[in-house]
This record gives C-alpha cells, sequence and structure tokens, in this order.
C-alpha cells in the first residue's frame, strides 16, 4: 500500500519529471525471497501466533545482507532498463543487498537510496533492518521512528519525519465542506459535527479493534466508529482448505459427463484459491471460486481427483 500511496502522490506533482516505477525485487527477483513473501503473509493470514518467532528468526538471519541479491540477474535486468535516478525502499528487506547492489550496477554518485519506514519503533515492524547508516535519506513516519534510526547508526541530518504514507483518498479534501456533510449523513448514517473514528481493516492480520475501543470507552471518549469492510466474499469451513506450502486449494465437484443412462457424473477437482481471514472456524476465499461453487467439506485424503 505504501508504494502505491507514494506513487498516486507522485502523478500529482508534475515537477518531479517522469513517474515513479514500482517493482517488487523480493517477489520477482529470486524463489527463496518469494517463498519468504508469501510465509510471511501465510503467518499474518492463518497463524499470527508464529509471528513471534519468524521475526526474531529474520532478525537473525543475513539473508537480506548478502554481497548481492539472490536472482542478482533479474534486478539488473530492471536497474538498467529504468535508470532510476532514486530508489525508494518501502520494505526493510531492501535497504541494504538491493541498494548496494543498485549503487554497483548504476553508480555510487548516479543513484540516491532512501528508505521510507512506516512502522512504530519499538515493537514488531520495526525490524533492525530497516536502517542502512548508508543510506541517503532515512524518512520515518513519525518521530520517535526517526530517534530510533539514530540509534542504529543514521546520521540525524539523514533523517526526515515524513508522516504516514496514505492513500489519496484518505486525504483528498471533499468538493465543499456540504458535500462532505451530506455524504456523512446520507451515506454513513452519522453526524458530521461529532468525532469520527476510521479504523483500519485487513484480511492479512488481527487487529486489536476491540480492545482499543474499550481503551475509549475507560477514557469515557465518545466516537463514531466506521470500520471499512470487505466486499462479499466466499466463506467455507476451514476443514475444506487442504493449507499446504506450496499453495492452498479445495475440491470442487464439478459434471464430468453423463453415464449410459444420461445422468450426470460429479467429479471432484482440486481447485487452488487464494485464503483469506479465519474466524470461528471459517475462512474467507479471496480468488478461485464463485458463489454457488460445490466443495468437499472434509475428508479431503479419501478425494482423487
Amino acid at each position: 500500500m505504501r508504494a502505491r500511496a507514494f506513487q498516486e502522490w507522485a502523478q500529482t506533482e508534475p515537477d518531479l519529471g517522469r513517474p515513479p516505477q514500482l517493482h517488487r525485487p523480493l517477489e520477482k527477483s529470486h524463489e527463496i525471497y518469494a517463498f519468504g513473501v508469501w510465509l510471511y503473509n501465510w503467518i499474518q493470514r492463518t497463524a499470527p501466533f508464529l509471528h513471534h518467532g519468524y521475526f526474531n528468526f529474520l532478525e537473525v538471519v543475513a539473508i537480506v545482507r548478502t554481497s548481492r541479491p539472490l536472482g542478482s540477474q533479474k534486478y539488473r535486468e530492471i536497474l538498467e532498463e529504468l535508470q532510476p535516478d532514486v530508489l525508494i525502499s518501502v520494505h526493510d528487506s531492501l535497504n541494504h543487498t538491493f541498494f548496494e547492489y543498485a549503487r554497483e550496477v548504476l553508480g555510487e554518485d548516479r543513484v540516491r537510496c532512501v528508505t521510507y519506514c512506516g512502522e512504530l519503533s519499538g515493537g514488531y515492524g520495526f525490524s533492525r533492518h530497516w536502517v542502512n547508516p548508508s543510506a541517503d535519506l532515512f524518512i520515518g513516519a513519525v518521530p520517535e521512528t526517526c530517534e530510533a534510526a539514530v540509534r542504529r547508526g543514521m546520521a540525524p541530518e539523514k533523517t526526515q519525519v515524513g508522516g504516514f504514507l496514505l492513500r489519496r483518498f484518505f486525504y483528498d479534501e471533499p468538493s465543499d465542506e456540504a458535500g462532505r456533510a451530506a455524504f456523512i449523513r446520507q451515506q454513513l448514517q452519522l453526524d458530521p459535527n461529532e468525532f469520527i473514528l476510521l479504523l483500519s481493516a485487513s484480511s492479512r492480520g488481527a487487529h486489536n479493534h476491540v480492545r482499543f475501543l474499550e481503551t475509549l470507552k475507560q477514557r469515557h471518549i465518545d466516537a463514531q466508529v466506521v470500520l471499512p469492510a470487505e466486499a462479499d466474499q466466499v466463506v467455507l469451513p476451514e476443514t475444506a482448505v487442504d493449507y499446504t506450502l506450496y499453495g492452498d486449494s479445495v475440491y470442487v465437484i464439478r459434471q464430468d459427463g453423463a453415464d449410459a443412462a444420461g445422468k450426470p457424473v460429479m467429479k471432484a477437482f482440486r481447485t487452488s484459491v487464494k485464503t483469506g481471514q479465519r474466524w470461528d472456524s471459517k475462512v474467507a476465499i479471496l480468488s478461485g471460486l464463485k458463489p454457488g461453487d460445490e466443495v468437499v467439506a472434509a475428508g479431503q485424503v479419501k478425494v482423487q481427483d
């Protein structure tokens, strides 16, 4: 989201010249990096209790601090094609090896390397890998993040507080105040003159919304709360999904011809799916199925394609 947010902002600044190009080297350069990204997202989505161990494992291993990145040829091709003036990293694993290799390919005086860290210091998310003292600039969302970067070796004059990167629909000014008030009243059915709290929503992690709201209640803070809901999704019992390191799948029951009497023959077909949030022994299916599909809900070990 941070990369897309920066791209949207840059599109409103014609003086920047060339529009920024997005590239995901972790997913595109090498299978090991791509697997690490997949595993992290799987943990966030499916097994948050493993996050503690995985985060600390990544803090210790040096896979993102090698002399050159895995799959460096693919990364080199991107660099030579785009010839960037500035590299902006919004991921903790891109601030060392990928910066240094870009300088090697393009020339140390040819490219500037900038880190934007939207994490808060002092907890999970603020990895030691965020800080590369040799980078040209470190932008932190809040002053405490910049202070933490300085403690990890970043020169104070190379840090800057930049605030949070948000998509344009979060900060675009309404066409007029009357239109804004009408939208809040009619669409949200809220009072535009009272405090409105917008909570973040995501299928990739567990949020502490209930605990946060209980804290507000204890402090006698009245708020009108808006929780953005995701689009309608297919929901299955968890037992219907076969979870593996190579991807999640279900068995979909479809007609496969007819018998001699003309009656339809039904067959189970293994189908890859993308899973989302899990709750109460249910799981949301983000892609791979459509409403009305029939699936095998249990006993997949006895089913063959």
